[in-house]
Order: C-alpha cells, then structure tokens, then sequence
C-alpha cells in the first residue's frame, strides 16, 4: 500500500521471475488495502448521531484483550472494530448492553453500543515509545526465503522502569522507500485483512504519521511501509498497542537507514539476468 493506487498502478514489476511475482503480490495486496483504507478514511464517512443516554457519572473503561486484538460495536447505524486496550467512556448499561463514547484512536469521539463484558476497568500501560529503525549492520537476513534487510530496535517506559525490545528484522521497498526522519505511531485504526496470514494479531497494523497510508506492520512484502518479519510481530504488537503518547497516537519512529545497501542491492537485482 503506501501510496494511492493512481500514483503506484503505473509501476512495472523488474528483474527475474521471481521478483516480477514478488512485486505483482505486493501491488496486488496494495490495492487490495487502499479500498478498506478508502472506506475507512473516506471523505463520505458518516459520523454518528451522538445518542443521549441516561447514565451518572461517566466511567473510564478499557476494551478487553481479544484472541485477534479487536472488539466489533455498534456505532452510527453501523459496525466497527476497535482494537484492545482502547479508552472508552462508559455511559450507560441496560439489557446487556454498554454504551458509551471511545475517548481516544481514530473513532476518537463516536459513540457506541456493545455487548456488556468487554469492558475492563484496567488495561497495560506504556510510555516514551520510540522506535529506530536503520540498516542491518551485518547485512540483510533471510526469514522464511523473505530477505530483511533493516533492523527495529524498541525502547519504553513501563511502571516508571526504561525497558528495550529488539531488534527485529524489517524492510521497505527500495524504490518507494519510507521517508527518512521522525514519524509518529498512531494508535491502530482498522483490521487490515492482508495480515490475516501472520499470526493472531496480524491484522492490527499502526499508521505512520497522521495522514497517508504508510503503514507497520508484519509481512514479506513492502509497497512503502516498514514491513517486519511476521516472527517477531507479536513481540512488537504486545509493547505498541499498549503505549500512548496522546489520544490518537502511540509513540515515534525514526527511520534513519542508510539507504546506500537497500538501494545498491535493489540496482544488482534490476541488473541480474532474467
């Protein structure tokens, strides 16, 4: 994904055969995403009536840890998910239902109605994510006959002690690279069904930045988001989904690989005979 189909479907797959199908699946799951994306983040979006509800004091709540990382509600006449350990507001109970207002993520401000028991009253907490990217030192590694060849390294504060995970091999793609510099870790917006494939929490990705559609999340194959190996996303997934910077956003990114052994293997495989 990563870009906007118009900007990306001219694009022709180089190389061997073998790189040739590499680039037609990623192009393939790219605009496959960009739809959910387009539903998602779509300037026709309906937001939802804000329902008045008998209730007393408003109560802090957290959507529970499920087998997938989402919880499914009911909000504005339609369905959601939104993903565990989100902050709600808890308004009201009645007939087996919890309602109320999500009080942060990209639903920030809706209302919603769920089923009563996937709300708690606590849910982990992390702080100061950051996250370094750069190029593998030792050169690129071969997962799964996948090639990674940049490195993430994640640092946080949990219960007032710095704590360290990694790091974990990652890729972008050469030719639409992630920009190099600071992005900000939204918290999740949407099951991306492409990661349906890597694990129980595949489908929860974090969006880079506030807008675009560059993404991290777990994979083989990149179209310009930081892409980790799907053996290593659940370490990542258990830190960053609980770590909040603000409303909406998770922690930062710095993506400062020196691109020179990204770009330099990408021009030898361009140059490789078929």
């Amino acid at each position: 994904m990563k870009k906007a189909i118009t900007s990306t479907s001219t694009r022709k797959p180089s190389g061997n055969a073998e790189e040739t199908l590499a680039s037609r699946i990623a192009f393939l799951e790219e605009t496959v995403d960009r739809l959910y994306w387009i539903r998602f983040y779509g300037k026709d979006r309906v937001k939802p009536r804000r329902r008045q509800v008998k209730t007393t004091v408003a109560q802090v709540k957290y959507v529970r840890a499920t087998s997938d990382g989402w919880l499914l509600v009911k909000t504005g006449g339609s369905t959601e998910s939104i993903p565990s350990g989100l902050k709600v507001s808890l308004t009201g109970s009645s007939g087996g239902r919890d309602t109320g207002t999500i009080s942060e993520g990209a639903l920030d401000g809706e209302t919603f109605d769920v089923a009563s028991g996937n709300l708690e009253e606590s849910y982990r907490r992390v702080s100061d994510l950051k996250m370094k990217v750069v190029t593998r030192s030792s050169g690129p590694v071969v997962i799964d006959g996948i090639e990674y060849d940049l490195e993430v390294s994640i640092i946080y504060t949990e219960s007032s002690a710095k704590k360290s995970l990694g790091p974990f091999p990652a890729k972008t793609d050469p030719d639409n690279p992630l920009p190099d510099g600071d992005h900000l870790v939204s918290i999740a917006d949407f099951p991306h069904s492409l990661g349906s494939a890597y694990g129980a929490h595949g489908t929860v990705w974090f969006r880079l930045g506030t807008s675009g559609d560059r993404y991290l999340h777990p994979g083989k194959f990149s179209a310009g988001c930081l892409t980790c190996a799907p053996s290593n996303w659940e370490k990542i997934y258990q830190v960053v989904h609980c770590a909040r910077k603000s409303s909406t956003i998770a922690g930062d990114l710095n993506f400062a690989p020196s691109m020179t052994v990204a770009t330099e293997t990408a021009r030898r495989r361009r140059k490789a005979p078929a």
